[in-house]
């Protein structure tokens, strides 16, 4: 049975970081993957002796993103084009979320998870939380035609590994398709070199289970309890 997967993602690049194998994964398998863009890349060039202004770091990361989510398999992308670096908590915000949860009616969604110790990461990871048990309330009709339970999220690792995962995906097959798509964001590989990173715990991930795959992805996954 195929699925509809939401990803919500900080900056352009921690969707590939942070879930690419899966996204890969579900891609293949047929289902209908939308991404989420909470920031919209006007502070994060890195790229040494290029000065670029708020528009041009934007457009240089988006058109990086529409080549990465492409090699992934990415369905459909969504900008929410907030401020690179000052995210919190607003009510205006979890509105969106709901808004896209009932527009999308995903099975699983896709967030960092709580002790990422990115601001940005913790901000998202705090209002889609918030906001997923609030769209399957039969109230605030202004933000969707009816209200969407989604079963299942799945918390992602970035900046930070996460302590105790309780989900773990064999990535092994789409691990090369991860590595490119990361290697669409050269903004930011000029500084930092994320998918060396990413792949060296994705394969410490998968070494560690059970069966020793190659590259796993590691979640913490939590039902969405409805108050």
């Amino acid at each position: 049975m195929t699925q509809t997967v939401l990803v919500f993602s900080p900056h352009f690049d921690d969707e590939s970081i942070g879930c690419g194998g899966a996204i890969a994964r579900h891609s293949a398998d047929g289902d209908r993957v939308v991404i989420v863009f909470m920031t919209r890349g006007d502070t994060g060039n890195m790229m040494p002796s290029y000065d670029l202004d708020a528009e041009a770091n934007e457009l240089t990361r988006k058109a990086e993103a529409q080549d990465a989510t492409r090699l992934l398999g990415v369905s459909a992308i969504e900008y929410l084009d907030l401020v690179d670096g000052f995210m919190r908590w607003e009510a205006k915000t979890i509105q969106s979320i709901i808004q896209l949860t009932r527009q999308y009616q995903p099975n699983i969604v896709y967030a960092p998870h709580a002790d990422d110790r990115h601001t940005d990461h913790k901000a998202t990871h705090e209002m889609v939380r918030d906001a997923l048990p609030r769209a399957s309330w039969a109230i605030f009709p202004d933000l969707g035609r009816e209200p969407w339970a989604v079963s299942e999220a799945r918390y992602y690792e970035v900046w930070t590994p996460i302590q105790n995962p309780n989900l773990l995906i064999d990535i092994s097959a789409y691990a090369d398709t991860k590595r490119t798509a990361i290697s669409q964001y050269a903004s930011q590989l000029a500084a930092v070199p994320y998918h060396d990173a990413i792949l060296g715990l994705n394969r410490y991930r998968g070494a560690m289970t059970t069966t020793n795959v190659l590259y796993a992805e590691a979640f913490v996954r939590a039902a969405v309890i409805t108050l």
